[in-house]
């Protein structure tokens, strides 16, 4: 359980900080992607307990960003 807190902790920042960096830093969707490769893996493919994000298509993507943003 503290493993998901730290991850949404993580997410948290990560996004509450997208706002305004996205206007300054061109390289920002790198940056984040290269943040949440640190836990799902370079192609998606995580092990347990990360859930994979490789294949997923967009909108299951999507849904389960959102999920995972609200808590």
């Amino acid at each position: 359980m503290t493993g998901n807190r730290v991850a949404i902790a993580t997410f948290s920042v990560l996004t509450a900080t997208c706002a305004f960096a996205q206007a300054t830093d061109p390289a920002l969707a790198r940056n984040i992607a290269a943040s949440c490769a640190n836990c799902h893996g370079m192609n998606g493919a995580s092990i347990q307990p990360i859930p994979p994000l490789a294949g997923l298509p967009r909108a299951e993507l999507v849904h389960r960003m959102q999920e995972f943003k609200s808590g």
